[in-house]
């Protein structure tokens, strides 16, 4: 199945550095409860989640709560794939979702404490797709396991339950950017990979469902 969507490349507007932009299609409906058990071990697993996994997990409820159905997760920073219409606008989201917080883990995921606390929250522009995201940075953090390849989901995991091709085509005549989308828990965590890598195997970024993943650890 090949998805087109908005080009990948975010410059930020109050910082250095490459994000991503907008999101995949909305996740599928969630399950039956029962279904939450592999979800808490998957998120709880440190060959697949990084070190300072754990500040991600406590803003998570600000990005939902903020409207922010899911985000995209790289080694030092979560980006919102929620789209604002002007810069104020993004400014205003990223500053709600600041005050808000972090809040503290449920007992259900045991996890090791991060080295910091994700106090960078900023709107950024997409030069691809012209639209406004939210960020959060902590600099020098680990939120994905060292060198992640799917190779390593397979073993943890398993297979995935979807696996779907979404082209990133910003409109113009430049080459798009393909990911490989590999869907686990009906959509709540998707690990993707990037077409043109030297290790095409790498995880380029992980998809988390923000309301899911809040419903199931908090």
């Amino acid at each position: 199945m090949v998805m087109r969507w908005l080009a990948f490349g975010l410059v930020s507007v109050a910082m250095m550095g490459r994000c991503a932009s907008s999101p995949p299609p909305a996740p599928p409906q969630p399950p039956a409860p029962g279904r939450e058990a592999p979800l808490i071990k998957a998120l709880s697993d440190q060959s697949i989640f990084g070190p300072d996994f754990a500040a991600v997990i406590r803003v998570l409820p600000a990005f939902s709560a903020a409207g922010e159905n899911r985000v995209m997760l790289f080694t030092d920073r979560v980006v919102g794939t929620k789209r604002y219409a002007t810069l104020e606008e993004g400014q205003r989201a990223a500053k709600s979702i600041l005050d808000r917080g972090e809040r503290n883990m449920s007992p259900t995921l045991p996890l090791p404490p991060p080295r910091g606390r994700i106090t960078t929250i900023t709107a950024i522009r997409s030069l691809d797709d012209r639209a406004i995201h939210v960020v959060a940075v902590l600099d020098g953090a680990r939120f994905l396991a060292p060198a992640l390849r799917l190779d390593v989901i397979e073993q943890r995991l398993g297979p995935p339950e979807k696996h779907e091709q979404l082209v990133i085509d910003d409109g113009t005549d430049r080459h798009p950017l393909v990911l490989e989308l590999y869907s686990y828990d009906a959509g709540a965590i998707v690990f993707a990979t990037r077409e043109g890598t030297l290790d095409p195997r790498a995880i380029d970024r992980v998809f988390l469902d923000a309301q899911r993943i809040t419903a199931a650890v908090f």
